[in-house]
């Protein structure tokens, strides 16, 4: 099962059953949403409390009242520094633009703290956490999931540590997934931890634990509501690692990362390759060499660099060969230079790679889309319509509101409409006697 962290087997100390964890502050409006989509499959439910004033925990009584579920709310606060205007204000400088502060109250940089007075406080075996403008989808198929592999053990005597599940981080005005991350969301209280982190907290395991690099196939995915701006998000990262590096405090390969992920998402691409190239030379995991390199690739090629990018595609494809993401990249990278046949043998290579990973058919609507679209535009670079039209017309049933979707298996159908309808006349006038049938077909 791609999608599982795993580790050694141990007796189990806990009792079984899964436990929600959520923090909260003055989200009355947005956690209601978030707790119908999981409270049926929980057994508990531990919350914190970090300094709401609205009615939020009104909320959360009634709505775990009326699933039959246990909830404890518990209080947190954090004597950290403020987040004052002046911060916001370089913050703003990173931007490039004046804002005005959303945040209330303090502001941590993580809340790893508050996370982890909850998983303290978690009794049961397993826990699912869940921000209050989250939304899980597919709840029924992750407690499937959960369930079968609970108590399973593996030839090797490992058993389920962790559960990594798709996040729909960010959306386009269309309504399609522009920011696809993947999170660990279910964990064994006994072997994680919120870590704090600069930019982030983050949930760690506390001993050697196996990530597999590609669990966009799990059947559920949580997907955040929340109005979000990912340039204004970057903008504070950026502030963060540069106030961290100002401190003389050490830029391991992760501040590098964060750092030149700030400037991608700001369009600064130039310090962005240079931040990138820092984050290699640094780094000693292939996971993060991996990564880094598609990602400097991306920015290569937004300097229109395609041979530079094609070169780092090949770096990362070294690295773990026969892995989706390289093949891809490689794909979208000579699309653009109208290397259609080029760009379809790599495609193919990338749907091998998800079928040989995951052991089924080649399933696009449970990874991102952007195989289905890659295949789009080379089958319309090499003029093959009818391949076109039907991947487009699987592209609008992912997209229904995306209208130049709709707009391109409109213009496919009607060309190809015409087209047949043409070849038909051809067929009649090549059946017609005289001497007019020459001019008849020239018409045509």
């Amino acid at each position: 099962m791609p999608w599982l962290i795993w580790r050694a087997s141990t007796m189990r100390a806990r009792r079984p059953g899964l436990t929600l964890n959520m923090i909260f502050k003055d989200n009355e409006g947005s956690i209601g949403r978030a707790l119908e989509s999981v409270l049926g499959i929980v057994d508990e439910a531990v919350f914190v409390d970090t300094g709401s004033t609205d009615g939020t925990r009104d909320v959360i009584l009634d709505a775990c009242n009326a699933h039959g579920i246990a909830a404890e709310i518990l209080e947190f606060s954090d004597p950290k520094m403020p987040w004052g205007a002046s911060q916001w204000e370089r913050a703003a400088a990173c931007l490039g633009e004046a804002v005005e502060p959303s945040h209330t109250g303090l502001w941590v940089s993580d809340f790893s703290g508050a996370r982890q007075l909850a998983l303290d406080a978690t009794e049961t075996s397993m826990m699912i956490w869940l921000d209050c403008d989250d939304v899980l989808m597919g709840a029924d198929e992750l407690l499937k999931v959960v369930r079968s592999v609970c108590d399973e053990t593996l030839e090797d005597g490992d058993c389920l540590q962790g559960l990594c599940i798709p996040y729909e981080y960010h959306h386009d005005p269309a309504g399609r997934c522009d920011l696809l991350q993947s999170r660990i969301r279910v964990v064994d209280p006994e072997y994680f931890r919120w870590a704090p982190y600069p930019v982030h907290e983050g949930l760690i395991p506390t001993r050697p634990a196996h990530r597999n690099d590609e669990p966009y196939a799990f059947p559920a995915r949580v997907i955040h509501t929340g109005a979000h701006d990912p340039k204004w998000s970057a903008a504070r990262n950026l502030w963060i690692c540069e106030e961290w590096a100002a401190d003389g405090k050490e830029m391991d390969s992760r501040m590098h990362d964060n750092r030149a992920g700030a400037l991608r998402m700001l369009g600064r691409h130039v310090d962005a390759i240079v931040a990138y190239t820092a984050c290699i030379e640094a780094s000693q995991d292939r996971e993060e060499l991996y990564r880094a390199h598609l990602r400097r690739s991306d920015c290569l090629r937004a300097r229109g660099a395609h041979g530079l990018a094609l070169d780092d595609a090949a770096r990362a494809e070294r690295i773990f060969p026969k892995r989706k993401q390289a093949y891809l990249t490689t794909a979208e990278l000579l699309l653009e230079q109208t290397r259609f046949e080029e760009a379809m043998v790599w495609l193919m290579k990338a749907r091998q790679a998800e079928e040989d990973h995951h052991g089924t058919q080649f399933n696009p609507g449970a990874a991102d889309r952007l195989p289905l679209l890659i295949s789009a535009q080379c089958f319309m670079g090499l003029e093959r319509y009818e391949e076109a039209l039907e991947a487009y017309k699987a592209l609008a049933q992912f997209y229904p509101e995306a209208l130049d979707i709709h707009e391109k298996v409109e213009m496919l159908e009607r060309g190809l409409a015409e087209k047949r309808l043409a070849l038909s006349a051809l067929d009649v006038v090549e059946a017609l006697p005289g001497e007019g049938r020459p001019w008849l077909m020239h018409r045509i």
